[in-house]
């Protein structure tokens, strides 16, 4: 927030306070400061005493506007702030206690929200008072209030700290919360002298005390735990003033015996109180405390070490994390503990994960740990543990996959390197590794790794090969985040082809043949997938005991995997088997062979993947190498019956519109390209056409050195696809997908010669007029790069549009003003994008000759279906090219060429003298004996704007004003009933008739329209 903002701001406030004007303006300024209420710090004295100033004197408005203000302030600044700067003179307790009773707790919390911190404060005052219970009282019936009920267990608990007959009394009765309790504790051990302390409770009392925090269960209930833990170090600092041992005995095992908690706040609440009791033992019984903390170590170090990770009790292990972070923070951790957290905890928490129902837990436990190496650096001598700590923190900054557990580490990080830092490397590195970013975690593997090693390789060569370990077992063979492992594999084979001579790609090299042997016994198939997934690279199977080993894995996974399924592991399984595969089937060799049980587990995983899944573009480009393979050479089969049989299989799936063997497609030989391409895709449907395509801008450069670039031409009729479904315009995807072919093969198209350019220009330029927007873009980019032309970012599509449309050849026109048309006569569509189509129009006809527009205006004209053109579509059974690509709807045209019309006459063009206006009502008056409702609609609204037009006109139109007149009144005939009243259709006939007279100024002649107007 910059200072005007803030002054201006401070002035609302300020005015507001004192004038009590405008409250809700002054509420809405103080809520700006909730990101940083030390702002209001400064004024907050003088705001709290302007509202509490005759407060008591003022009307019940006044009063209920300043508990809003201060209600709002309190909730900005924190009421513990806000209420100090309220008057502590005691003798305005009487005012108070009877605004208490005067105000109801519902309607007027706020007011209330101000008078209990008040009454707080006033009690804090050195007076003893003779009407506490009366004070009890009138504030306990507050309490069933939630908002109110921390405020009146503030006043409780100075009434109790006060008197603790009282406190005894109410303990007695079991009316006493623990929040009260929590807060009667506290004011207790803030005020009495250590004298006074020892009378503060009998050990009867204090017993029960202690059995009422940690005698009730409240495992369910997070809050009252919450609470619990607050009073228990207070509980043990009182049993320590009276020096009842048991007492502290008592709540240390309850603490210990307590630290499976199944909220974090909770978790949190255990480990800072559990510190705060060891801190106070070590003042009284230092060996205890040392020996109690042992203990907690001891069990954390024995869990963590012996159990398998997901065994191991997350909850336990988080809390006990956290209380070692405390006590670091303390800075009373012993050397021998931080020691044995580096070398046989961190280790493990560092990297902790475990997989509950397919769900990844273990982050808190990974931060737990960082926020403990932030505590150990800070407060602790850890030079001869830093190494083991800075790396930990390394690998867990540059490779965790929560970025919320990378930043913790990076701050953990800084600070070890900023002490520590020249014990491992060297000042220049030492900066290098603190600016490496964390937040993009693909940079991490691909960059930051690399980086790192050669760090290490100069500095501590013996880390580079704990980081590729971390790399190979921690990540690729454990970790059940996927991405993770594929990183991390991405990232090894990086590191490998850079120099596969180097010290690192050696160090790599044995750990994958370790890997090897050891994988052999393994019975896990997601195991052997994230073997199998991380050496399925070149460089690895070069080595022969490497390949055999993924020839071995491959056919051992075949009968396991379970395409169907939609579990992260299987699916990876998948990945992995895929991505083997296609290794193998691209390096071809004598060791290739396809038989049955290949053929029929990639069809099977084929038929599963669906085009909506995240993971289909990754698994489109491992299969379809396969599928090219496959397709294109059967001397790999292990006989002739298997690859007919794979044949016929695929091209089953092909006509099933399978997205996988659809795209497939693209990939058959050159010289059978055409007969497979001609014969499939009548059978497609869209989606089949749009994989078909979109994989074809692949491979269409060897289709056409094959086959010629007749090709061309048969892409081309995809642009024309305009096929509905129910989810709507379907053949957009494919006259999209059609564009982006176009652009990426552009030079094929180019070389082409004339004839494919004159049929693909005219397309592209009608889908460029068209109102779909992201096709209209994708043309138009075309267009520009034929044209070889350079627009402005400042100029309007369409005027970009209409200088593209001048370069052109004229023969192409036609298509253009069909394209346009849909822009400007849309029939669904957003205001401005028809109103800036019918601008730009207006304006390029405004530019042209007479005789260009005569011309404009016969082209418009032209592109109007004729009757006869439209009851031919009529009577075709289907509307659908040799590709199955449905046809534009003819009727939709004629709809939108009648609102393009309409608009343009509206929106006053001017005809000129020489125009056939009577062949455009001819040819929407015969449109009209169409049986369409729109159509008939949108001419009945043309009608009247045609004869308008005539007035405009020097020639003689008064017959076809007139016709057009007589025309109106047939469609509108009166019904034969007087009971039934005009539909739609016929009361715009009606109003288009009076348009007509109006324009022409012939008013009588509205009067023979009488006999509708009962009708109407």
């Amino acid at each position: 927030m910059d200072d005007p903002s803030v002054r201006s701001l401070v002035r609302t406030i300020s005015t507001g306070v004192r004038s009590l004007k405008d409250v809700p303006s002054v509420l809405t300024a103080i809520d700006q400061f909730q990101q940083d209420p030390s702002i209001l710090d400064d004024h907050l004295a003088n705001y709290v005493g302007d509202l509490a100033t005759d407060f008591f004197s003022r009307s019940t408005e006044e009063k209920s506007s300043i508990g809003s203000i201060f209600y709002t302030f309190s909730k900005v600044c924190n009421v513990k702030r806000t209420k100090r700067h309220l008057p502590t003179d005691i003798f305005l307790l009487p005012q108070i206690l009877d605004q208490l009773t005067f105000w109801n707790g519902i309607k007027d919390w706020k007011v209330l929200s101000m008078l209990l911190p008040w009454l707080n404060m006033i009690l804090m005052s050195p007076f003893k008072l003779e009407n506490d219970l009366a004070i009890y009282d009138n504030t306990q019936k507050l309490k069933v209030y939630p908002v109110l009920n921390p405020l009146v267990a503030g006043v409780h608990a100075e009434l109790f700290a006060k008197n603790l007959d009282l406190f005894k009394s109410r303990c007695d009765e079991k009316d006493v919360d623990l929040l009260t309790l929590n807060l009667t504790f506290k004011s207790m051990l803030s005020r009495k002298t250590l004298h006074e302390s020892q009378q503060l409770l009998d050990p009867l009392a204090l017993a029960h005390l202690t059995k009422l925090c940690i005698g009730d269960s409240h495992e369910g209930d997070e809050m009252q735990n919450i609470l619990t833990l607050k009073i228990l170090p207070k509980l043990c600092h009182i049993h320590a003033i009276q020096e009842s041992w048991e007492g502290i005995e008592e709540i240390t095992s309850w603490v210990l015996n307590n630290m499976t908690l199944s909220f974090t706040d909770s978790r949190i609440q255990h480990a800072h109180s559990f510190a705060k009791i060891i801190q106070l033992l070590a003042t009284i019984d230092p060996a205890s405390s040392h020996a109690l903390v042992e203990d907690v170590f001891e069990h954390m170090q024995e869990e963590v070490q012996t159990l398998p990770v997901d065994a191991i009790d997350a909850n336990k292990v988080h809390t006990q994390l956290l209380f070692f972070a405390e006590l670091g923070r303390l800075g009373t951790l012993d050397q021998n503990l931080i020691s044995r957290f580096a070398s046989d905890v961190l280790p493990v928490t560092a990297g902790f994960q475990q997989l509950r129902l397919n769900k990844i837990s273990g982050h808190q436990i990974r931060d737990a740990s960082n926020f403990l190496c932030w505590s150990l650096v800070r407060k602790h001598d850890v030079s001869p543990q830093v190494e083991k700590i800075v790396f930990h923190l390394l690998m867990c900054s540059m490779l965790d996959s929560d970025f919320t557990i990378r930043r913790s580490a990076s701050a953990a990080l800084q600070e070890a390197l900023g002490r520590y830092g020249s014990v491992i490397f060297d000042d220049a590195s030492v900066m290098k590794i603190i600016e490496l970013p964390c937040h993009n975690l693909e940079l991490c593997y691909k960059e930051n790794v690399p980086k790192l090693l050669g760090l290490f390789m100069s500095n501590a060569s013996h880390l580079s090969r704990a980081v590729i370990k971390w790399l190979i077992v921690n990540n690729v063979m454990r970790n059940h985040d996927f991405r993770i492992v594929e990183l991390s594999a991405l990232s090894i084979t990086c590191l490998m082809t850079v120099d596969s001579r180097s010290e690192v790609a050696t160090i790599i090299l044995q750990m994958i043949l370790n890997l090897t042997d050891e994988i052999r016994n393994e019975e896990l198939a997601v195991i052997k997938a994230r073997y199998l997934y991380l050496i399925s690279e070149r460089v690895f199977v070069d080595d022969a005991r490497v390949r055999k080993t993924c020839h071995e894995i491959l056919s051992w996974l075949a009968d396991r995997l379970k395409p169907e399924s939609g579990n992260p592991q299987e699916q990876f399984i998948i990945l992995s088997y895929l991505k083997a595969q296609n290794l193998v089937f691209t390096a071809g060799g004598a060791e290739l062979e396809i038989n049955a049980t290949v053929v029929e587990t990639l069809l099977r995983i084929a038929k599963s993947i669906s085009p909506s899944e995240p993971r289909f573009e990754k698994m489109k480009d491992l299969f379809l190498p396969i599928f090219e393979r496959m397709l294109c050479d059967g001397a790999h089969f292990g006989s002739s019956t298997v690859f007919q049989k794979f044949k016929q299989s695929y091209g089953n799936l092909v006509i099933q519109n399978n997205a996988l063997c659809c795209a497939a497609l693209a990939y058959e030989t050159p010289h059978d390209f055409l007969d497979t391409f001609n014969f499939y895709c009548p059978r497609l449907n869209f989606e089949g056409r749009f994989h078909l395509l979109n994989a074809l801008s692949h491979t269409l450069p060897g289709v056409v050195e094959s086959q010629g670039s007749y090709i061309l031409s048969l892409v081309a009729e995809f642009l024309d696809d305009y096929t509905v479904t129910e989810q709507g315009d379907v053949g957009g995807t494919v006259r999209r997908c059609t564009i982006d072919l176009i652009e990426k093969q552009l030079n094929l198209f180019f070389d082409a010669g004339t004839s494919v350019m004159k049929l693909i220009c005219p397309k592209l330029l009608r889908l460029a007029a068209e109102p779909a927007e992201k096709i209209r873009e994708r043309s138009l980019c075309v267009l520009r790069q034929l044209c070889k032309l350079e627009c402005s970012s400042n100029v309007q599509q369409d005027e970009s549009l209409l200088s593209i449309y001048h370069n052109l050849d004229e023969a192409f026109h036609d298509e253009f003003w069909q394209g346009f048309v849909f822009s400007g006569g849309a029939i669904y569509s957003t205001d401005i994008q028809i109103r800036t189509s019918i601008d730009s129009f207006l304006k390029h006809y405004a530019e042209q000759s007479l005789d260009r527009r005569l011309e404009l205006l016969k082209t418009l004209l032209r592109i109007v279906p004729s009757l006869s053109q439209v009851k031919s579509w009529r009577s075709e059974a289907t509307h659908v090219n040799r590709f199955g690509c449905q046809k534009q709807d003819i009727i939709k045209r004629a709809i939108v060429c009648a609102n393009f019309w309409r608009r343009i006459l509206e929106s006053g063009l001017i005809v000129a003298e020489t125009s056939n206006l009577r062949a455009a009502y001819a040819r929407f008056s015969n449109l009209a004996m169409v049986k369409t409702p729109k159509l008939k609609m949108a001419i009945a609204k043309l009608m009247p704007h045609v004869a308008v037009a005539c007035s405009t006109s020097e020639s003689d139109y008064d017959n076809l004003q007139d016709e057009i007149v007589a025309r109106l009144k047939q469609l509108a005939k009166p019904p034969k009933s007087d009971d039934v009243r005009y539909t739609s259709f016929q009361t715009v006939c009606l109003e288009g008739i009076v348009t007509i007279h109006l324009a022409f100024d012939e008013r009588e002649k509205i009067r023979e329209l009488e006999i509708f107007r009962s009708k109407a």
